[in-house]
């Protein structure tokens, strides 16, 4: 595997605050708001059970979509990331 975020300024690892990867973050947000799809899918097992840990943090959880919505409307209005 390719380590892409090696020279990255985006923390992979952080979903929340000021350093965390965008992509990390969408990537919860967006499984977050489709759990009902997956979580009856045995290839994302591993996955649905880190969700369910980040949404029994009720603000982690909150801190992921906020920040989630304001990266898309940031990209919506045209902003580099």
């Amino acid at each position: 595997m390719s380590n892409y975020c090696k020279n990255c300024r985006f923390d992979h690892r952080k979903a929340t605050g000021e350093n965390a990867c965008p992509i990390t973050t969408l990537y919860w947000d967006f499984l977050d708001r489709n759990m009902n799809v997956f979580e009856h899918n045995h290839r994302m097992v591993f996955q649905v059970k880190n969700l369910e840990k980040k949404r029994a943090d009720t603000d982690l959880i909150t801190a992921i979509r906020e920040q989630a919505r304001t990266l898309r409307q940031r990209i919506a209005d045209g902003e580099r990331i």
